[in-house]
């Protein structure tokens, strides 16, 4: 008598061999995926000084007088197609509305759609990462992480790092007055607003004692710029 194995054997060598035998069976598992709701940003382009339709009296049979940067059908350098841009300086575009679900702003530094043009520090993109180092005092800024129209009265600022020693959290409305907050604490604006901003800096241990002039020069505070990696940052806030 021929065993199952073996006629299995005898008749595969007629063919493909069959090598289910040799399968290793994974039982199911199960999977647990992770996602946060980001901003949803709003943004326009103002025209205004870029159309040849009067914008501030619109639908009257009248020209803007502000003509350099619009496109213009029929004109011989603003309304030539194939050879030149539908108009030459185009406004840039801003943040018009800022809205974040259950009003909690996140940022993991992976994109840099918030980064304000004064800011020093390295927003790191690659690595997920806000980057401040010691050799100079360096500062991050940020574009308006909430505007709708809403008043905003409180935030709380949280920072995931190893080490914020010597660092600063600061908080504005568009009242446009900075305000320092404290990490993991509540802050109630003296100025309220309608749009929401951070900036954060590195500016150190003050050392020395107080600050004052001699022969030599002047002597006393001194900040010490520390070092600080920050990979998230949450702003939780009251409208």
């Amino acid at each position: 008598m021929v065993s199952g194995d073996s006629f299995q054997q005898t008749r595969d060598n007629l063919g493909k061999q069959d090598d289910t035998k040799d399968l290793v069976l994974i039982g199911p598992f199960n999977e647990t995926l992770i996602m946060e709701e980001g901003p949803t940003v709003l943004k326009a382009r103002d025209v205004s000084a870029d159309t040849i339709w009067n914008s501030f009296n619109w639908n009257a049979s009248n020209w803007d007088n502000i003509y350099s940067s619009g496109f213009f059908l029929g004109n011989a350098t603003f309304g030539v197609l194939g050879t030149s841009k539908l108009g030459d300086s185009p406004t840039s575009l801003t943040f018009e509305r800022v809205v974040n679900p259950n009003n909690k702003f996140i940022c993991y530094f992976r994109y840099n759609l918030f980064e304000n043009s004064s800011t020093t520090a390295t927003w790191n993109t690659t690595d997920g990462q806000l980057e401040f180092t010691t050799s100079a005092s360096t500062v991050a800024i940020s574009e308006p992480v909430f505007k709708n129209n809403q008043t905003v009265f409180k935030a709380t600022p949280s920072i995931t790092t190893a080490n914020f020693d010597g660092g600063r959290i600061w908080l504005k409305t568009d009242s446009n007055a900075w305000e320092e907050a404290t990490n993991n604490v509540e802050h109630t604006f003296t100025n309220t607003g309608t749009v929401l901003y951070w900036k954060i800096d590195n500016q150190g241990d003050i050392i020395g004692t107080a600050n004052f002039p001699t022969a030599f020069g002047t002597w006393g505070l001194e900040t010490n710029p520390t070092e600080i990696t920050i990979t998230k940052l949450t702003i939780q806030y009251t409208i």
